[in-house]
């Protein structure tokens, strides 16, 4: 990757191979600031999708629509596991770039320095009853 708009369709694909098959596994990814601290969770199990490799090479992609975290820099790690057993488990895996979009379809971002990790799809209306 060199880099990922925030605000589009992100498609994180991991490429992995076994020897042996693998009924339920999970895969965990992790999205870090630079400083340690957890941005947010990609993770299989968590959001209902049971995973199942036979022996072989899988390219296995999480999709992301409208990729929500704000321009930056982020590190991501991985963990590939099944309930007793842990098959990989990778820190500081590759690092991510985020640059700024038209999240919003405004024109307009908040600037860097107090957007916060993430934008939050949103809709403003007025009562005027």
């Amino acid at each position: 990757l060199s880099a990922v708009q925030s605000g589009q369709d992100f498609n994180l694909s991991i490429l992995l191979r076994t020897t042996v098959h693998l009924p339920r596994v999970t895969i965990s990814v992790g999205i870090n600031t630079l400083y340690g601290t957890r941005v947010t969770l990609l993770h299989s199990s968590i959001a209902g999708y049971d995973l199942s490799l036979k022996p072989g090479t899988h390219s296995i992609v999480c999709h992301m629509p409208r990729f929500p975290l704000s321009r930056g820099v982020y590190i991501m790690d991985m963990d590939v596991y099944s309930v007793d057993e842990v098959f990989l488990s990778v820190s500081q895996l590759k690092q991510l770039m985020v640059d700024a979009s038209d999240f919003y379809d405004s024109g307009r971002l908040p600037p860097p320095s107090w957007a916060g990790f993430c934008y939050v799809a949103q809709q403003w209306d007025i009562d005027t009853s």
